[in-house]
């Protein structure tokens, strides 16, 4: 097929995720769009045509792609489209995100010609995937990229079959937990925060307070603040940090999957 520009579609709260899909469109060289859903959640509807390559990527959240990105997968519109499929994860595992994600687009009538799981600095315990993606991250990606740009060039139609990748058909649960944060002096009522969190969940008028009913726990609000104001905090965060650090110490490298 004949592919003349890419659509980069992605969530990245602490910019690991936008690394990964930015190695992995640099190999086509080509005139790319891009919606970064952390930045813009009210898109609803994303179309996608027919000389067109979507590559779409997404953190892992509780072993699945995050729920506030569904409203625009669903509505992911295809003109006979093939598409690259990314999850990224911080080093525990990727468990059902990257079936769950194949699955919206193969319902959504893309031909998903390429698809993997890449590693990346955790978001909530940055002990775990530390320095992810590194030197041999990238290397692999760029491999995995040059790989699905062969698929590319020898088929003259979107392929009918589905791809195969790792995963459960029941998905699993997504049990998440608010994590406490600390705003130390630094904090200069900026707004930034406010504006960026994806969800609202941090009072504008006071920056201190975050709706932990609603909090993603995404770390947007702490990675992207100009004066390192915010982090995560708490006993039980400290806890979980070192059992996690422990469990997770297995240095992983990034699962591919091609058509």
């Amino acid at each position: 097929m004949k592919i003349e520009k890419i659509k980069k579609v992605y969530f990245s709260p602490t910019g690991t995720t936008k690394k990964t899909i930015d190695t992995i469109a640099s190999v086509f060289n080509l005139p790319f769009t891009e919606i970064d859903l952390f930045r813009n959640t009210s898109v609803d509807e994303i179309t996608v045509e027919e000389n067109e390559l979507l590559i779409i990527a997404l953190p892992v959240f509780y072993g699945r792609i995050p729920e506030i990105c569904n409203k625009t997968l669903f509505n992911l519109k295809s003109t006979n489209s093939l598409a690259i499929a990314a999850v990224v994860y911080g080093n525990r595992d990727y468990d059902d995100a990257l079936l769950e994600l194949c699955d919206i687009l193969a319902k959504n009538d893309f031909g998903v010609i390429g698809a993997g799981a890449f590693l990346a600095q955790h978001s909530r315990f940055p002990l775990i995937g530390k320095n992810r993606p590194d030197v041999k991250d990238i290397e692999i990606t760029i491999d995995f990229s040059k790989k699905c740009n062969d698929i590319i060039g020898s088929v003259s139609s979107k392929p009918i079959d589905e791809i195969s990748v790792k995963g459960n058909k029941e998905y699993c649960k997504v049990n998440p937990g608010f994590i406490p944060q600390k705003v130390n002096d630094n904090c200069t009522n900026c707004g930034i925060c406010t504006t960026l969190c994806p969800v609202n969940a941090i009072d504008p008028e006071s920056p201190q307070k975050i709706d932990a009913k609603i909090c993603l726990s995404c770390g947007g609000c702490i990675y992207n603040c100009p004066k390192k104001a915010r982090s995560f905090t708490g006993e039980a965060y400290k806890m979980k940090e070192e059992i996690f650090s422990t469990m997770c110490s297995e240095y992983k490298t990034p699962e591919l999957f091609y058509i």
